[in-house]
């Protein structure tokens, strides 16, 4: 099929593929193997776009880390490491 699943939307790829040969709907496991992967690829990215905003707040670009912060915490605005970097951030001055 040629699906590199290091991209970021081959696991999607790759079950849209799957559904479309079989005609019918997918199987428990698959459908829970589908959220994990997605789960998966949320928390990635969640990730990824805290240690942008630590390496934007390290360099002296705290509005940019402030932007990057709102924007991982909009995928989980539970995450206490955004949560506790967007305070610092605040208390240093700088507001949306």
């Amino acid at each position: 099929m040629g699906i590199n699943f290091n991209e970021a939307y081959s696991m999607d790829t790759f079950f849209s593929v799957l559904f479309s040969l079989t005609n019918k709907e997918p199987s428990p496991r698959i459908s829970r193997m589908r959220i994990k992967y997605q789960k998966q690829f949320d928390q990635n990215i969640q990730y990824s776009l805290y240690y942008i905003a630590k390496t934007f707040k390290t360099i002296g670009k705290l509005k940019r880390a402030l932007e990057v912060c709102k924007e991982c915490l909009e995928l989980n605005p539970r995450f206490e490491k955004a949560l506790k970097l967007q305070n610092e951030l605040l208390k240093d001055g700088i507001h949306s």
